[in-house]
């Protein structure tokens, strides 16, 4: 967790040390923009494990994933259709590494939801924590790897490290589906041998 964590403040690292300094507060606005959108996540987040964490429930987790879905999607296409008034209002000029950048980033906080759903409030009230802490090893190793790539090609922008951060989210969050296919999928298959 500390490693996915610390790869996710390494753009504003290596934009600092290549000079980039106007990107770099870019990024850093791009990032507390989206940020605000996580609130209504660290909210729902931090209810349903009080309410899964004594017996899990899947009929209370999905009544409250789709609330929470539509909430999150209605938060990310308001976030998007205002982006230019937010930024203007914050008396930003209108440069495209910084609209690019707070739109990648901002649809990297609704994968976060869903990440958020698979990994604590499926994975582990199910005790798979090794399934969970895997998905944000594997994928923070190849998501520096890809990094690493953009570093040593020089394609180093705000709009590619934004990219580069929701890519990482994305192989998080096909990580923990594809585990949690394969584990009830096992499951049934063992209540069908039982029965």
């Amino acid at each position: 967790t500390l490693f996915f964590l610390s790869l996710k403040s390494f753009p504003k690292i290596i934009l600092k040390k290549m000079g980039f300094f106007e990107m770099v507060t870019f990024f850093d606005l791009g990032e507390k923009l989206s940020k605000l959108m996580k609130i209504p996540n660290l909210i729902t987040t931090r209810l349903l494990i009080q309410k899964l964490s004594l017996n899990f429930n899947i009929k209370v987790l999905v009544k409250s994933f789709i609330s929470s879905f539509l909430f999150n999607f209605f938060m990310l296409v308001l976030f998007n259709v205002f982006l230019e008034q937010i930024i203007l209002l914050l008396k930003f000029p209108l440069n495209n590494e910084l609209i690019y950048s707070c739109r990648i980033l901002s649809i990297s906080v609704f994968i976060i939801f869903l990440n958020n759903v698979l990994g604590q409030q499926i994975l582990i009230p199910l005790n798979k924590f090794k399934g969970y802490y895997n998905s944000l090893t594997y994928c923070s190793l190849l998501a520096l790897i890809i990094m690493s790539i953009l570093y040593i090609k020089k394609l180093i922008t705000p709009t590619y490290l934004a990219f580069n951060l929701l890519a990482l989210d994305l192989l998080v969050m096909l990580y923990l589906a594809v585990h949690i296919f394969k584990n009830f999928k096992v499951l049934n298959i063992n209540n069908q041998k039982s029965s």
